[in-house]
């Protein structure tokens, strides 16, 4: 509702009130004849248009809005004598109630307007631009108690069309309260903030920064009070609370970009401090010579996620110089292994030590020599523990080319020597026959396998160099025997004897 000079002014209520002209709908049924009903609503609008024609100039010329009557001429009167009055023509009066309607149905909407911005408390906001629209307004009934439609008309129009600037320009003035309301808080004014991303709400409900912005300005004094306190606790070195109380206000706000530098910050510094406090200790530990303990410490230093690099240099610096150690370790292994013959002792710690470093020469060289002189000690003791293989032809010549290599090595040591001798020894005896007895039931056909067939015999005697030997007896009747024997080198063989005992049974003649 509008107000001029603090009266309300609504001139279409006066005009109901005070006897406007009222139009009355009617119904047409369709029919094929006009009906009683049809009849009386055509006479009751002639009523009418004869009332407007003859009758409202009259009502007009005794009355003015808002419908009051107008006051007569008193005799003797001090009142200054008003012109005569010029009779309306029924044309001019019903353009004037044209003009009235149309200024009605402007003001409706102004109206309209009003109560939208009522509700929207255009008052917060827009007080200023509000009241000139209203002013406008004001200006308008004025106008329009005078009769005066066509200014009123002007006049409703101009404040319509303000009011509905205000309702158009509602996103503007919401954005405008956003800043201030954002202005507000980042000045730590929370109840300003407050009262502005409220009234941003109030004009957009489902304003996504105006929700935000009110849940954290209801928190804003809260968060304050716990930033002091943090910045505080940092002061005095405690970063562990300072932490928990920056975490805590991200909790309350958890677009508080402060408190989340913050954390950053204090995290950052932890992590120095956890990364600073390992390294030292690796370093201590690899004082101390406790070098594994040391590696575990700069390999925690390295995953901790800052200056990675610096722990992984350490780290390898104590990998490189328990390399090294390892290394001079392996090196006296290796010249303890070769004084003592123990060539694959040797073989092995060169093998270790080329993994810790491929590029080391002496165990290159030394791997090669080591290498060969373990395979010469692996094929002599074979040779050495098993001397019945020499009886093959193969195995003795290939023995034969193991002795003669031992027997170039310069300075070959007292276990080689003692291998060579005793080789040597195997290999004369070797190829030395002797005497084997063999003895049969003279009827048993005996074969010396891979060697000659001695036939039927009580006894006989054969020369037979060392070796593994089989005999095979055969007698019709009988079942075949078979007899392995050893010619030793350590002496006469024991006599050998070979013979069918075992009869087979006949099966002639059974059904």
């Amino acid at each position: 509702m509008f107000k001029s000079q603090n009266q309300p002014l609504n001139p279409l209520a006066s005009e109901l009130e005070h006897g406007g002209v009222a139009q009355k709908a009617f119904e047409v049924e369709r029919a094929k004849k006009p009906s009683r009903a049809m009849w009386l609503g055509l006479g009751s609008l002639v009523l009418v248009a004869l009332a407007v024609v003859f009758v409202l100039p009259e009502v007009v010329s005794k009355y003015e809005l808002p419908l009051e009557r107008r006051f007569e001429k008193l005799p003797n009167s001090s009142i200054a004598p008003q012109a005569p009055i010029v009779p309306v023509s029924p044309f001019e009066a019903a353009q004037q109630s044209m003009r009235r309607q149309e200024a009605q149905d402007v003001l409706e909407g102004l109206l309209n307007s009003q109560k939208q911005l009522e509700a929207l408390e255009v008052r917060s906001w827009a007080n200023d631009l509000y009241e000139e629209a209203l002013g406008l307004a004001a200006a308008g009934d004025d106008a329009y108690r005078n009769q005066e439609f066509v200014s009123a008309i002007q006049s409703y129009e101009l404040g319509a069309s303000a009011l509905s600037g205000l309702l158009e320009n509602l996103p503007a003035s919401t954005s405008q309260l956003l800043e201030e309301a954002e202005n507000a808080f980042n000045n730590f004014d929370a109840s300003l903030a407050l009262e502005l991303y409220t009234l941003a709400l109030v004009l957009q409900p489902q304003n996504q920064d105006a929700l935000i912005g009110l849940e954290r300005s209801r928190v804003l004094d809260d968060v304050v009070s716990m930033i002091d306190e943090g910045n505080a606790l940092l002061q005095s070195g405690d970063l562990t609370e300072a932490l928990d109380i920056f975490r805590l206000i991200v909790g309350l706000d958890t677009r508080n970009e402060y408190a989340q530098s913050k954390i950053s910050e204090i995290e950052a510094q932890i992590l120095e401090i956890e990364f600073a406090s390992l390294m030292s200790q690796g370093y201590a530990l690899r004082q101390r010579g406790q070098l594994t303990e040391a590696i575990e410490t700069f390999l925690l230093a390295a995953g901790i996620g800052i200056r990675e690099s610096d722990a992984l240099a350490a780290l390898q610096q104590v990998e490189t110089q328990i390399a090294n150690e390892r290394i001079r370790m392996l090196n006296t292994e290796i010249l303890e292994a070769e004084a003592e013959e123990r060539w694959q002792d040797a073989v092995d710690a060169y093998a270790e030590a080329l993994i810790i470093d491929p590029n080391l020469l002496f165990a290159i060289e030394g791997l090669k020599i080591a290498t060969q002189r373990a395979t010469l000690d692996r094929l002599l003791n074979r040779a050495i523990e098993e001397p019945l293989r020499l009886s093959e032809q193969s195995v003795y010549e290939e023995s034969l080319r193991y002795y003669f290599t031992g027997r170039d090595i310069d300075s070959p040591g007292s276990l080689l020597s003692s291998q060579l001798d005793r080789l040597q020894s195997l290999l004369e005896i070797a190829k030395i026959p002797q005497t084997v007895t063999f003895v049969s039931d003279n009827l048993t056909n005996v074969t010396l396998l891979r060697v000659r067939d001695l036939g039927v015999f009580s006894t006989t005697s054969l020369e037979l160099t060392p070796g593994e030997y089989v005999a095979v007896g055969r007698r019709e009747g009988y079942r075949d025997t078979r007899k392995e024997f050893v010619v030793g080198f350590d002496g006469p063989t024991s006599i050998v004897s070979v013979e069918c005992l075992e009869r087979i049974a006949s099966t002639i003649g059974r059904r």
